[in-house]
């Protein structure tokens, strides 16, 4: 169940099931200091997925540090997109959100489908993601790839990797554990034939992460 609440500074904040989804003190400077905690420099990256829309300003803080970016925000429940557009009107125009899609939606998404094929950093706001700890563990999987079907379907958009992947067998005990650099390593190992460029490349990423 969503409601919301007055914060101190008299910002409309929302309530998921009796937790609040950001601060009631100060959601503003909340959003500053988690935009500013994120490790890398986000301005490299094309586009940046968010996991949970929670009150939004995290959103809005992200699009104007980073406004050369795409912005995708994932979401499970339709209600709260449709209640924060209501009461704050349009997002900025690199704002994309996408709420109440089920795994298989957002697959299929053409805006996901497109980020996924560019340079993307996946970003999780905590809250959002403690309250609806399953489904954003399936969409983190998703977007990094980190099991066997997800690790096919970032394939897909990449014929070149395709064609290599397909002569390795990474999962050869059946089982769908988090892919590992060991994996991959394994896996080429294994083929006979002489290393394709592809397979150069991995091998160098598996001496940089010793």
């Amino acid at each position: 169940m969503l409601e919301w609440i007055e914060s101190r500074t008299s910002h409309l904040i929302p309530k998921q099931n009796g937790t609040l989804l950001c601060s009631s003190i100060d959601p503003m400077a909340e959003a500053k200091k988690w935009v500013a905690r994120q490790t890398g420099d986000l301005k490299s990256y094309d586009v940046l997925f968010v996991l949970g829309l929670a009150g939004g300003f995290h959103i809005n803080q992200l699009a104007q540090n980073f406004p050369d970016s795409e912005i995708i925000v994932i979401e499970p429940i339709k209600e709260l997109e449709k209640m924060l557009l209501s009461r704050r009107g349009p997002v900025a125009e690199n704002i994309t959100i996408l709420s109440g899609l089920t795994l298989e939606e957002i697959k299929a998404n053409v805006f996901v489908r497109a980020g996924l094929k560019s340079l993307y950093r996946v970003l999780a706001y905590p809250t959002s993601c403690r309250l609806n700890k399953d489904f954003f563990e399936k969409v983190e999987n998703l977007l990094l790839g980190r099991d066997a079907d997800s690790f096919s379907y970032h394939l897909e958009g990449r014929s070149h990797l395709r064609r290599f992947f397909e002569t390795l067998d990474i999962f050869e005990d059946g089982n769908s554990h988090s892919i590992t650099i060991l994996d991959i390593e394994r896996a080429l190992r294994k083929r006979s034939t002489v290393l394709e460029r592809e397979g150069m490349i991995f091998m160098a990423l598996r001496e940089l992460v010793k």
